[in-house]
């Protein structure tokens, strides 16, 4: 959320109580306190980007619960019962870390405007679930993003994406984005167009059969070792888009009659949580495999053309 240079930032006004809560952030609150305790009254002293004082009143107060429990007569000659108890408070004490951290970090990824639908608590209790064990600070970056577009609109994101984004660890988000360097926007959504079996091509994005068949395994993508997939392509211009570059596509020997044709695309499409993780992760363009894609779709008929040439030549 965008801050002038003058304004206090909304999470320390938050805590002095000096600003009312941005809207976005009031719904992503109320989305979350229920659930994790998180800002349930206004000065409350867990704040979304309270600083290291805050973090040792909590570990304190975590101490004092331990010390508590170890007072009780009923527990008190049991050792194993007080290292339960201490091993619970303190993972418990971690965990609300570590959501506290992302929803910090969801906060900043919000639009200004959100949607007033609210979000399925259902939802809030598998995300919780799903990332209250997250330390790793790129995984928590995609746990935050997912939280943001779900509160900026909700039923965005499935649950089903949620369960598949929560197998992922570090090694596989990023390879997952490495792929999606090969993906453009087209017509019918994020579009995959790779080619394991071209060797030594741009095409190929890089990728071998295994990593293929790892993202298959992941339910990100569909992958068909020993054929390929094809788009149904309109035949008008239309836009396709790489990595913000725009590109006006459009069949250069059109047959009267045929509004639309088949493109080949290689070895594998995205599946729906491909395309709903696609959203998340910051794939970088990569202009050999652009310029190659460009001039295989000319030999299939096809005209691929950036509309900002002068920029494309100065890459």
């Amino acid at each position: 959320m965008n801050e002038s240079a003058t304004q206090e930032p909304w999470h320390l006004a938050l805590i002095h109580g000096t600003t009312a809560v941005p809207k976005a952030v009031g719904k992503l609150i109320e989305t979350l306190a229920g659930q994790i305790d998180l800002l349930a009254e206004p000065t409350h002293i867990r704040r979304i980007g309270a600083a290291q004082d805050d973090k040792r009143i909590n570990a304190a107060r975590a101490d004092a619960i331990i010390d508590e429990i170890k007072l009780r007569s009923e527990i008190k000659q049991d050792g194993i019962a007080v290292r339960a108890a201490e091993r619970l408070v303190r993972q418990e004490y971690r965990r609300q870390e570590n959501l506290e951290s992302i929803a910090q970090q969801a906060a900043e990824e919000l639009p200004e405007n959100v949607s007033a639908d609210p979000v399925d608590p259902d939802w809030t209790a598998q995300w919780i679930t799903n990332c209250q064990d997250v330390s790793d600070e790129l995984m928590r970056a995609m746990w935050a993003r997912i939280l943001a577009r779900e509160v900026a609109q909700p039923g965005s994101f499935s649950r089903e994406s949620l369960s598949i984004a929560h197998i992922l660890d570090k090694a596989d988000a990023e390879l997952f984005t490495r792929f999606c360097s090969a993906v453009w926007i087209t017509a019918d959504g994020p579009t995959s167009i790779v080619f394991p079996s071209y060797h030594n091509d741009p095409l190929n994005a890089g990728f071998d059969f295994d990593e293929m068949r790892r993202l298959e395994e992941l339910r990100l993508v569909r992958f068909a070792a020993t054929g390929s997939f094809s788009l149904l392509v309109p035949t008008e211009p239309h836009t396709w888009s790489y990595h913000g570059q725009s590109h006006v596509m459009h069949r250069y020997a059109p047959t009267p009659g045929r509004t639309n044709f088949p493109l080949d695309t290689g070895s594998t499409i995205l599946t729906k949580a491909g395309r709903e993780i696609f959203g998340l992760v910051a794939a970088m363009p990569n202009e050999s495999y652009r310029r190659r894609w460009v001039e295989l779709v000319r030999g299939q008929g096809w005209t691929l053309e950036l509309q900002n040439a002068e920029a494309a030549a100065n890459i």
